[in-house]
């Protein structure tokens, strides 16, 4: 199978807290891959679940933090997402 964009999932923004829930986009398969890309301010790093990969970690001096990170869907179910 080609590798495809299927969709992207809402974007999630929170200016006053250290933690955030982001939704897997609705129409998620079997094997497919999410990607979850994280930017913070002051260099502070970004934790993800079990069953996620950073596979970037950037900083911009002292001001900024990018993080990416992927995981593969196993199995479809509400606690899986």
């Amino acid at each position: 199978m080609a590798i495809a964009f299927r969709s992207a999932g809402a974007i999630a923004a929170n200016a006053t807290t250290t933690s955030m829930n982001v939704a897997a986009p609705v129409d998620v398969a079997n094997n497919d891959i999410l990607i979850c890309v994280v930017l913070g301010k002051d260099n502070l790093v970004a934790s993800f679940p079990a069953g996620w990969t950073k596979f970037v970690e950037q900083d911009n001096t002292t001001a900024l933090r990018m993080t990416v990170a992927w995981r593969r869907i196993r199995s479809i179910s509400r606690n899986s997402r």
